[in-house]
């Protein structure tokens, strides 16, 4: 993973807990790994798995939900 990507996405992740949002969530596709691998090295958890929830290329692709809560985000930068 290159380090500019995890400088490109922890800025959006701290300002939404800047706002006082208690909880970012996303979905990802589960054949995205790079995705979800970066969104790992956010600090983001898997939450849940939708069976064939988004038509993409001519298909229903699985999705996985994301979160990342605010106190769990701010204990984690603490370290």
């Amino acid at each position: 993973m290159e380090p500019q990507t995890l400088t490109n996405i922890a800025p959006w992740v701290h300002g939404a807990f800047t706002l006082n949002l208690h909880k970012v969530y996303l979905h990802v596709a589960v054949e995205n790994e790079k995705a979800i691998h970066l969104y790992e090295e956010c600090g983001f958890v898997e939450e849940g798995h939708l069976v064939k929830e988004i038509f993409i290329n001519g298909k229903y692709c699985d999705i996985k939900r994301m979160y990342i809560l605010q106190d769990e985000y701010f204990l984690s930068r603490n370290k």
